[in-house]
């Protein structure tokens, strides 16, 4: 049983699978990214998910403090661990700097073209909001990064002079009759 890890830079989720079964997920679980967690908190959660202890780490992931971490954990148990890269994907990466983009952009790009075909164009709404394009062929050809929602909301409190901090919730209707719900409409 191998543990997945794809760490964000919020949250990260981690899923259980048996190699050779894809798409099948066994048990997931879920661990803040930011404050990174406490060595323990992570070894407890991947034990959980494994029930004899992982066979191996796959992890992609955008925050290299939790990276750090993941490492030290499989070197510490002596667990095989597999990390993301432009280089480990088997799909072309076809920008001016393939080593820049994110693991989680490349992880999307490969897993829509495998369950849904090509072209396709990826969003994840995350602490960043990315649209990905993937091209006819496969290959991973480009994006956008924009702020998440969020950080969208926590921005325009902190740099306007009159707009609140509020939650992130779905809007009662697509146009906002007071302050509030014309920002969560904007969200």
């Amino acid at each position: 049983m191998w543990v997945v890890i794809n760490a964000g830079n919020t949250n990260a989720a981690l899923a259980a699978v048996e190699p050779g079964r894809a798409g099948e997920l066994g048990p997931t679980g879920r661990i803040a990214t930011q404050p990174l967690p406490l060595p323990d908190e992570l070894r407890h959660l991947i034990d959980g998910l494994a029930e004899d202890g992982p066979d191996g780490l796959l992890l992609a992931s955008v925050v290299p403090a939790f990276s750090q971490l993941v490492r030290e954990l499989a070197a510490d148990r002596s667990i095989g661990l597999q990390e993301i890269s432009a280089g480990s994907i088997p799909i072309p990466v076809r920008v001016d700097a393939p080593d820049e983009v994110g693991a989680d952009r490349l992880v999307n790009a490969f897993a829509a073209g495998r369950l849904y075909g090509t072209p396709a164009v990826v969003v994840d709404l995350g602490t960043a909001t990315t649209l990905d394009a993937v091209a006819r062929d496969g290959a991973y050809v480009g994006g956008a990064i924009a702020p998440g929602a969020e950080l969208g909301l926590a921005a325009l409190a902190e740099r306007t002079a009159l707009l609140p901090r509020i939650t992130l919730r779905a809007p009662h209707q697509a146009i906002g009759r007071s302050t509030v719900e014309a920002m969560r409409s904007g969200t």
